[in-house]
């Protein structure tokens, strides 16, 4: 009876989909659970590196405290369940807790855009109306942080009752994925199609500032060689582009890469109907979640304050200092 309880408990969940991935369970779950370490160990330690560090402007660090957050929460909410189902190969968190986590992926992942938009727009005003910059305050940030983080949990409401609350636990992919209402019709064309609207145009538009931001370092740096070339013929400028602008357009880049084999797994699911192959749909979400973690390594590479300021942080958490000896005074 226990046994019928099981299978009636799969049946429910997981997806109308047959898999053999007992090959890749062993590393898949080795992998996953790395990754939920990373996520979770190195985002909380970047949130307490970003209040210390004056590596960056406050109104910068707001942008990436906001998409800190965001990335500490994915590896809380989907990266620790993931790693739970792939080591038993299932969902055993219950009906509700596959919805929720199917949901808040796709909340989750549309703050991390908006949060790499806002910071762009951040780079970009900065450079353009820089007179305009010098009167946002961090206040300001703040609040324009809490409305995109309330616009995105409205619009992903609606995805919620708009698209239905048919969920499944696609256990190849290993994560929780909303359904259309019919379920054998597989994911719901409407999640996709919302996803592609709010989360791949906004990460576009991003690349486009970025690709905007250097136009204007190549144009500046063709005028200012040609003034250079008029006062100094042996000089030469380089390209005024800030070190902050080159690195955050770095971990843009690298969240479309890390998000590019999820991305042609749906396109190749929608052409062809039917799975992808057992390595690329096994590995491609660990790919996707292990971008989390991928920022925090960009910050400390690129940036020698900040990792002078993570180095501290855990040289104080790890490494006891000798208390100081208490020197009596002797009485003659």
């Amino acid at each position: 009876m226990e046994d019928t309880a099981s299978t009636a408990l799969d049946d429910s969940l997981t997806c109308p989909k047959v898999y053999d991935h007992a090959n890749l369970q062993l590393p898949r779950t080795i992998l996953s659970t790395l990754i939920s370490l990373f996520v979770i160990s190195g985002n909380s330690l970047c949130l307490v590196c970003l209040r210390k560090s004056q590596a960056f402007g406050g109104i910068t660090r707001v942008f990436m405290t906001s998409l800190t957050i965001a990335d500490l929460m994915m590896g809380v909410f989907i990266c620790v369940p993931s790693s739970t189902s792939a080591t038993i190969s299932g969902w055993v968190l219950g009906y509700p807790t596959c919805l929720v986590t199917a949901h808040l992926n796709f909340y989750l992942v549309t703050m991390s855009v908006l949060s790499l938009l806002l910071v762009s727009l951040n780079r970009f005003i900065s450079v353009v109306r820089p007179f305009w910059y010098q009167t946002i305050t961090p206040s300001q940030a703040t609040v324009t942080v809490v409305v995109s983080w309330v616009m995105a949990l409205v619009f992903s409401l609606v995805v919620l009752f708009t698209c239905g609350i048919n969920v499944c636990f696609d256990a190849m992919l290993n994560i929780c994925i909303p359904l259309s209402a019919q379920k054998e019709l597989g994911i719901s064309i409407s999640t996709v199609a919302s996803f592609v609207v709010v989360i791949v145009v906004s990460y576009l538009l991003t690349i486009g500032i970025y690709v905007r931001l250097y136009l204007i370092a190549r144009r500046h740096l063709r005028q200012m060689n040609n003034r250079e070339a008029n006062d100094n013929p042996a000089g030469h400028v380089q390209l005024p582009l800030n070190k902050a602008t080159i690195t955050f357009a770095i971990v843009t880049v690298a969240f479309g890469v890390a998000y590019i084999p999820m991305i042609l797994i749906a396109v190749d699911y929608f052409i062809t109907e039917t799975g992808c192959q057992l390595l690329i749909c096994g590995l491609a979400p660990l790919c996707t979640l292990s971008n989390s973690w991928w920022n925090v390594a960009i910050y400390s590479i690129r940036n020698a304050e900040f990792r002078e300021t993570m180095k501290h942080v855990l040289q104080s958490a790890f490494i006891r200092r000798p208390r100081p000896q208490r020197v009596i005074p002797v009485v003659s």
